[in-house]
């Protein structure tokens, strides 16, 4: 399991970004240097894995399997990491934040108008690199959240407002893999807040 760090270039204001813990994620930031591991120890276990044959002509045997101990991260002060199991953030060219949909990224907007709607699409663009988990939300200059996200209130989106980060912020509701293109409405803040930037943190690999 890792985390990947997506940033959506800044946009210019006009006059006219394992298991779930999305219950109770204490780190409402995509850019908290407190997520993830760097390393851990360097025990490791044995387990065996038996793939399930469903009426399949080739029968797959079991084998071994070698698992890093992730339950022993060597980052310190250790009370200070969240989720040490997963992996560090990285930058990553397997997704796409964009403020457009388009196949030419030339016609995103680049500038938006003070507390007016727009759709920020999220895109996996590696097949085998679907995500499972999501926090993502808009700062300003500052690092200070701003706008505000709309989301539905059919159980079934997959996304949700936890209740520690607030409107703010998007967090996954539940460790399914996502689909491979995501649509979020942005209410955009007010006049004056100047240039703002997107961030994603998603959450890649095995439960």
């Amino acid at each position: 399991m890792s985390f990947v760090l997506l940033l959506l270039v800044p946009l210019l204001t006009t006059i006219v970004d394992a298991s779930s813990s999305a219950a109770d994620i204490s780190i409402c930031r995509a850019d908290s240097d407190q997520l993830g591991c760097s390393a851990w120890d360097t025990t490791t276990t044995t387990r065996r894995v038996c793939p399930v044959n469903l009426g399949s002509m080739l029968l797959q045997e079991c084998y071994q399997e070698t698992v890093t101990n992730r339950g022993a991260c060597l980052d310190e002060p250790a009370n200070e990491t969240i989720m040490s199991w997963t992996a560090k953030p990285v930058l990553s060219g397997a997704y796409s934040l964009r403020s457009g949909n388009g196949p030419d990224t030339s016609q995103d907007v680049t500038e938006y108008q003070p507390d007016k709607w727009m759709t920020i699409t999220l895109k996996t663009l590696e097949y085998d690199k679907k995500f499972r988990g999501l926090l993502l939300h808009t700062d300003n200059a500052n690092n200070i959240k701003v706008g505000e996200w709309g989301l539905p209130e059919s159980s079934n989106f997959g996304f949700w407002h936890p209740p520690v980060c607030g409107p703010r912020t998007v967090l996954h509701s539940g460790a399914v893999i996502k689909s491979f293109t995501n649509h979020f409405r942005f209410k955009s803040p007010s006049k004056g807040t100047g240039k703002i930037t997107f961030k994603a943190l998603v959450k890649v690999g095995k439960l």
